[in-house]
């Protein structure tokens, strides 16, 4: 397996943080963990993280035991955190566009005008 450190940056440029990396990467090694001991293993505060890769499409609780969570396969959650990266720069190039409309309503008639001085 390639060094954890470099899966982390792997996971972090498909938008997790460096804490919802470790704990996804920690899951996959191991399988179904609860919660406390993800998070007191990888020595990480709160749940935050955890609730957040639950959103991202990363990680699941486990079916068999509501206090622990398991990744899910690593090609469907590359595939959900790579939708999410798409669906946020087409969200963002959206409203560059609407931006870019407003400024040209706006500079048009002024640069019209100065065309005829």
């Amino acid at each position: 397996m390639r060094k954890e450190s470099e899966l982390v940056e792997h996971l972090q440029i498909l938008g997790l943080n460096k804490d919802e990396a470790r704990i996804y990467i920690y899951l996959v090694q191991n399988g179904s963990v609860d919660e406390g001991k993800i998070l007191s293993v990888l020595k990480i505060e709160g749940k935050s993280a955890i609730d957040s890769l639950i959103s991202k499409g990363a990680i699941i609780k486990d079916p068999s035991n509501s206090l622990s969570f398991l990744a899910l396969h690593p090609r469907n959650a590359a595939a959900n955190l790579y939708k999410l990266q798409e669906d946020k720069a087409i969200n963002e190039l959206r409203e560059k566009r609407k931006v870019a409309d407003r400024l040209g309503m706006v500079l048009e008639p002024v640069f019209e005008e100065s065309q005829h001085k």
